[in-house]
């Protein structure tokens, strides 16, 4: 890569703190859950689930299948279903607000809405493998994947939402049962990556239209014409246990999981006082980040009634230490707790309600970023139905499971350290080469023009020490239809 002589952005302002990547934003099940089933239940489904949906909840439930309802708690003299077939759709969106110094501004997560696809197989009687069963789900997206925008560090963003809703999101699994008293199982997470070439132009904030009006530049990133696709597994682990009747336990670990697009980006047109400059980079950016978690549940059920809790330990600080030097906090290891029940108001029908309480991983916001995260209190609500019990009809098993979940995202504010901010700025300045046209090293920033980009880059009314709150809501709905053969 040739450099102009200024060129400094590159080891400092631009490459740094423009299109810099984005940590921690969860997917579609991190965030709301993936079953219509778990959803109405808090999420509190790690002892409970029999559906396909295990292969993401825990995988030792795929022995489960739903057709035992009908023979009560244990199945008996029931034969064993061959497969079971689930079709669902989510949708998930956000009333968001944000205010500095008292003053709203516009802020938000995009919506997500998807499709749902399951599959469960019974080896045993569709192979004759003993004790054995394989399942898939999957989260499909409408709209499109690889929907990412590259913005400042400095600019608020909701950061467990912003763009992690695009992902494809597959976990096929397979679990063991030996007797009906212990279950074991083996998943796998399965999400692409990508591979870009991407062009940016740059431009000042009076040439802006759309980014926040605190934003001093903004940029606009086209995907190149050259995209290669790849794959990242992570695994995951569960056990489901019986000790007494109507009684279960269980444990799951979930190996974290992050998708990262990688490539070459080329920025154009970047205003520098009176100069435009470009420069040429190999970026990282990372997309989508789901913690390591340790998992454990304990449910009760009979014929009438049903109660669970779920408590999960999730290691959000493994994956934003990379970004220190730039004055990023490091996130939080944080515990969520569930709680789910439901009600048989009829053989065919069960009424479900579910809470958790989850705390951000996201600390005080005092320096550059604006990751903005709230603890959540997550009310839910949802009924089961089993179609052909309440119509009469033996075959097949058709079951719909209907739910909506309300997340309340209580008020949060911080205030800026400006002075703190500043020695940053000027630290990361004076550390600045100045290159000629061959790339050679030919001395440093002068105090000048440090002072004046100290002061353009901390000219934002988030970085001057206003106090700035956020709050808002999150809310999803939808349905899966359950087939049993």
């Amino acid at each position: 890569m040739r450099c102009s002589l200024f060129h400094f952005v590159l080891a400092a302002a631009l490459s740094s703190l423009a299109l810099w990547p984005r940590p921690a934003r969860s997917g579609i099940e991190e965030t709301f859950g993936l079953s219509s089933r778990g959803i109405a239940l808090g999420g509190a489904y790690t002892s409970l689930v029999c559906d396909t949906s295990a292969a993401y909840y825990n995988p030792a439930g795929l022995n489960g299948f739903p057709h035992w309802r009908r023979g009560g708690a244990d199945g008996e003299g029931l034969e064993a279903a061959g497969f079971s077939l689930d079709l669902g759709t989510l949708y998930g969106a956000s009333a968001l607000s944000r205010r500095i110094d008292g003053v709203q501004k516009d802020g938000g997560a995009p919506t997500a809405a998807g499709g749902v696809y399951g599959l469960s197989l019974d080896l045993e009687r569709l192979l004759g493998v003993p004790y054995t069963a394989l399942g898939m789900i999957a989260y499909m997206p409408y709209d499109v994947l690889f929907e990412y925008e590259s913005q400042s560090i400095t600019n608020p963003i909701w950061i467990r939402h912003f763009d992690g809703y695009n992902h494809l999101s597959l976990y096929p699994a397979i679990a063991f049962s030996p007797s009906k008293y212990i279950s074991v199982g083996i998943g796998l997470r399965f999400s692409l990556q990508i591979e870009t070439h991407t062009n940016a132009r740059y431009w000042y904030e009076d040439d802006c239209q759309q980014p926040p009006e605190e934003s001093w530049r903004c940029a606009h990133v086209d995907m190149g014409e050259e995209v290669t696709t790849g794959s990242h597994f992570s695994y995951l682990v569960g056990i489901m246990a019986r000790p007494i009747e109507n009684l279960k336990l269980a444990a799951v670990f979930r190996e974290g999981s992050d998708v990262y697009d990688w490539g070459d980006t080329r920025i154009t047109n970047i205003p520098l006082f009176l100069f435009e400059i470009s420069y040429e980079y190999d970026h990282l950016l990372s997309h989508y980040y789901h913690p390591t978690q340790y998992e454990f549940g304990a449910s009760w059920e009979d014929d009438f009634w049903m109660a669970a809790l779920t408590a999960s330990y999730n290691e959000w600080d493994d994956f934003i230490d990379a970004y220190r030097e730039l004055a990023v906090p490091t996130l939080q290891n944080t515990v969520t707790l569930r709680a789910g029940g439901g009600i048989r108001v009829h053989p065919s029908t069960t009424l479900l309600l579910g809470y958790a309480y989850e705390p951000s991983p996201v600390p005080a916001q005092t320096m550059i970023s604006n990751f903005l995260d709230c603890d959540r209190h997550i009310l839910s609500l949802g009924s089961s139905v089993w179609v052909d019990e309440l119509f009469g009809f033996a075959s097949p098993r058709i079951g719909l499971n209907l739910h909506f979940q309300l997340q309340i995202l209580p008020e949060r504010s911080h205030t800026k350290d400006a002075e703190a901010i500043r020695e940053f700025y000027r630290e990361r300045l004076a550390s600045v080469e100045v290159l000629d046209e061959d790339g050679n090293a030919v001395g440093s920033l002068d105090p000048q023009t440090q002072a004046k980009l100290v002061e353009r880059y901390t000219d934002k009314a988030l970085l001057r020490g206003e106090r700035f709150s956020y709050s808002g809501l999150f809310y999803s709905f939808g349905l899966t239809l359950n087939l049993v053969f």
